[in-house]
């Protein structure tokens, strides 16, 4: 799989930015909230869209969520902008082809509504619980296959929001064990890379540098997602992981812990 991020006007990795998965119809845009001339530049988001307003504190924080859906995405943040001042960022996905219908996103809504409650991490602003509307059957594994794909893009983009809460958060009598890291959800990491390894090892082996991770979560990993670091940030790029606990010597120096 292969994930591709455009960095817009300012190459900035927090600014205006378009993420897509590789054959898959979706797009997400990914806008910080002094930049929604980004937003009213973009027909595209006059049709059905899935959107997120967020905001995060720091590192660590529970972000604060409101999850909604809009056929005219355009014309519905700014009633956002005008009622609520909390949000910094927003994340809005929707079909390239114009395949995702009313009901769908509809849907997607209700079924990203339920993951963030049954999570129990993100304060969410989400007033009622939307119930799941009525889909054709052969349109449910499809919307799920695109709730995936939102799932896999939310982190990447900067937005854990489907995580479990930590232990010290959720005042578990856990907190201190280190234990409970086994039990949070991930399935992508994501590394920094310089021009020469990205293009020579990443993209022309499919390979990278080992990465120290611990035992218990090998076996989770799906992705790996890697994004330029200066001076060059213009893209990111996922591959699947295959699986290796094996860590050479001479590279465990310069690796991180999972």
């Amino acid at each position: 799989m292969k994930l591709i991020v455009h960095l817009l006007h300012d190459d900035q990795p927090t600014g205006a930015r378009i993420a897509k998965i590789d054959q898959w119809s979706g797009r997400a845009l990914c806008v910080p909230r002094n930049a929604l001339d980004e937003v009213q530049s973009r027909k595209e988001l006059d049709g059905p869209c899935l959107y997120f307003l967020v905001t995060q504190t720091g590192v660590g924080s529970a972000p604060r969520v409101y999850v909604g859906e809009a056929d005219g995405f355009r014309s519905r943040i700014k009633t956002h902008v005008a009622t609520k001042d909390w949000w910094t960022s927003l994340v809005v996905f929707y079909s390239g082809d114009g395949s995702l219908t009313k009901s769908g996103i509809q849907y997607l809504e209700s079924r990203c509504v339920t993951m963030l409650r049954d999570a129990g991490w993100c304060a969410l602003e989400n007033g009622n619980a939307p119930g799941l509307p009525t889909v054709p059957d052969e349109d449910v594994g499809g919307l799920e296959y695109f709730l995936k794909q939102v799932a896999i893009l939310m982190p990447v983009l900067g937005y854990n929001i489907f995580a479990e809460a930590p232990a010290s958060e959720s005042g578990s009598d856990l907190a201190q064990d280190p234990a409970p890291a086994a039990a949070q959800h991930f399935d992508t990491v994501v590394c920094p890379a310089r021009d020469d390894g990205f293009d020579s090892a990443f993209l022309g082996q499919r390979a990278w540098w080992a990465i120290r991770i611990a035992p218990h979560n090998l076996p989770k990993i799906r992705y790996v997602a890697m994004y330029r670091v200066a001076p060059s940030l213009r893209s990111r790029t996922t591959a699947r992981w295959t699986g290796s606990s094996h860590i050479p010597e001479r590279s465990r120096a310069s690796t991180s812990s999972f």
